[in-house]
């Protein structure tokens, strides 16, 4: 993965999951990535957040931990 792009990576594929927690099918055309009729099953109990999973990524980093 190229540094450069890695803000538009993980913006993308915030969008990708926040379409796979709230629709049935997905059908995705992105810059990095493709999807075709995919679906995620279980779907999350709880209301998906994926701004959650970018603060975690952002305070591990000003922790100075690596994002796993």
């Amino acid at each position: 993965m190229e540094w450069k792009t890695r803000g538009a990576r993980q913006a993308e594929q915030i969008e990708v999951m926040r379409r796979l927690w709230t629709e049935d099918l997905v059908t995705f055309a992105g810059k990095f990535h493709t999807l075709v009729d995919v679906n995620l099953l279980p779907v999350p109990v709880a209301a998906a957040d994926p701004d959650l999973v970018r603060r975690i990524v952002g305070r591990r980093r000003q922790a100075g931990r690596p994002h796993r």
